[in-house]
């Protein structure tokens, strides 16, 4: 994934919903992805993207 996908507004609020929701859910995030469909990797980038942020 390129940078410029990292800065684009609406990819930054549209992962910033189901990160939030990981951490209040109490789940791993392996198991909060596989729950959800969501691929781990891209999940782990944009949760150390915006946590960085």
């Amino acid at each position: 994934m390129g940078r410029k996908q990292h800065e684009n507004t609406a990819r930054r609020t549209w992962w910033s919903v189901p990160i939030e929701a990981w951490r209040r859910s109490g789940l791993s995030r392996r198991s909060y992805c596989r729950q959800r469909g969501l691929d781990q990797g891209t999940f782990a980038r944009w949760l150390s993207v915006l946590v960085d942020a």
